[in-house]
């Protein structure tokens, strides 16, 4: 039913656009499927900018109303859908556009992707695990015709953090159009620290003034290969507990979007594993995780390079880093070269258990300086000016190509 009305909604839009053009004063952005998240972080945020700039006429496409932006949301599939779908020149995803955008028009629009983090792990066409499903053959150029499929090269803008990235993500959407602009949710991410806190701690059902709170972000596995239990098991150890308990603190964890049907039972926000480990659901906005922790946990999430912004202590647990890049992806870069990864490595439940506790224990940084090359590497901006370059970027691009149209098409 879903694929029928997928292909319904694709030859309504496609069918339309031959008819009418897109105005310059329509933005599409969608806030679904935020690789990782639940929502779309980035779009989100930049909604979030144009709403206060107030200059163009935008909807966010959601299946859920978001507080801030309730005059501008759309449901998938409305009629508003598709009217927007249709008179909309501005298209903006952070994952695949049509996935985001389904039924999306592809003829005369600009086609934006935020995309969701600068990846530790090879996306697209860098990584030969998973280049064969975005490429350009005979099932692909159906799929786009019948019920729509975007191309990576079919992008007007990507936006990165980092020349880094910039080079890699040239090569892994083949497409130029890549700029180093930085990412939306990163301009709000030392907002709102305390209210926040004060109110997941409240949801949590905690009282008591907390020492620490550390953070436990992993990522997704290509293949499933039972990584959900090893994690849990990790968090029902009695010593990882008894640590957290002595020490007045807490520990959230939070999986990746892809496994949320694992967890947790229908609208439950959290699951608790113990008083003091507790695993978070979809609807805790990661970006708000970050902003409250005092350390982070993480594997081959790219996640702990918008925490280095934070400038706040980060452990990497690659307990199965051979199989991972064996059986999941490649990665860009040499994990254990510490300008990439500025934190201490562990490869077993047991020393990640006793490298928190002296954490805990102890004000002790070692990673302080090699954590602030890493940021800087990883992050040419710092300045929360993240959705203003990317809009004025945008604006600039059409007075250039509007431009460039004219001096084609003028009198020789």
């Amino acid at each position: 039913m879903f694929k029928l009305k997928k292909l319904i909604f694709k030859q309504i839009i496609f069918l339309s656009s031959i008819f009418f053009k897109p105005s310059k004063n329509y933005w599409l952005i969608s806030l679904s499927h935020g690789g990782g998240s639940f929502e779309a972080e980035n779009c989100k945020k930049f909604a979030q900018f144009l709403k206060k700039q107030n200059t163009v006429n935008f909807k966010c496409v959601s299946e859920k109303i978001i507080k801030g932006l309730e005059n501008k949301i759309i449901r998938p599939y409305s009629l508003k859908y598709i009217y927007y779908s249709i008179f909309s020149k501005f298209l903006i995803v952070e994952n695949d556009l049509h996935n985001d955008l389904p039924g999306y028009r592809s003829h005369n629009t600009y086609k934006v992707n935020l995309f969701h983090g600068m990846a530790v792990k090879k996306i697209y066409h860098s990584s030969r695990k998973i280049s064969k499903v975005y490429e350009k053959n005979f099932i692909n150029i159906l799929k786009k015709i019948f019920s729509g499929f975007c191309f990576t090269d079919e992008y007007d803008l990507i936006s990165v953090s980092n020349t880094f990235h910039k080079k890699k993500y040239i090569s892994a959407f083949q497409n130029r159009n890549v700029y180093v602009l930085g990412q939306p949710r990163n301009d709000f991410l030392k907002d709102d620290i305390y209210k926040i806190k004060k109110s997941l701690l409240k949801k949590l059902g905690i009282k008591k003034k907390i020492n620490k709170i550390i953070l436990f972000l992993p990522t997704f596995r290509d293949k499933n290969m039972f990584f959900e239990k090893q994690s849990l098991n990790f968090l029902k150890i009695k010593k990882l507990q008894n640590e957290l308990k002595k020490n007045n603190s807490i520990l959230l964890s939070k999986h990746h979007y892809f496994y949320e049907k694992n967890f947790y039972k229908k609208n439950n926000q959290f699951s608790k594993i113990s008083d003091n480990i507790f695993s978070l659901n979809k609807f805790s906005p990661t970006y708000n995780l970050l902003k409250i922790g005092d350390c982070l946990i993480t594997d081959y999430s790219s996640v702990y390079i918008d925490y280095l912004l934070l400038d706040r202590p980060i452990f990497f647990y690659c307990h199965d880093i051979k199989n991972y890049k064996a059986q999941h992806r490649e990665l860009y870069f040499d994990y254990f070269n510490e300008k990439f990864t500025p934190g201490k490595k562990v490869q077993n439940e047991n020393d990640l258990i006793n490298t928190l506790s002296y954490f805990l224990k102890s004000n002790n940084d070692a990673y302080k300086r090699k954590r602030l090359i890493s940021k800087n590497f990883f992050n040419k901006y710092s300045d929360n000016n993240n959705s203003r370059r990317i809009y004025k970027f945008i604006v600039a691009e059409q007075i250039y190509l509007k431009f460039k149209k004219k001096i084609i098409n003028s009198p020789k």
